[in-house]
């Protein structure tokens, strides 16, 4: 209870905020609440060494707009 008051946590972010720190883990998490505890949070991008945004393919040229028949 005092760990849901003390960072304005849920329930279930408390529970693993808990768990984390018990057993001296590191918190990997999308979610951004628990950037409010001490103990921070990586992304799954920070673990992997990726970009935030992950692309499956290099940017294209853009589509250019086809003439309608006339």
């Amino acid at each position: 209870m005092k760990v849901r008051k003390r960072f304005k946590l849920d329930i279930d972010d408390a529970y693993q905020y808990v768990a984390a720190k018990r057993h001296d883990l590191t918190l990997v998490s999308f979610d951004a609440d628990f950037d409010r505890t001490d103990r921070g949070r990586k992304t799954p991008a920070d673990i992997l060494g990726e970009p935030h945004i992950a692309h499956d393919k290099p940017p294209t040229e853009p589509v250019r707009p086809r003439r309608r028949k006339r």
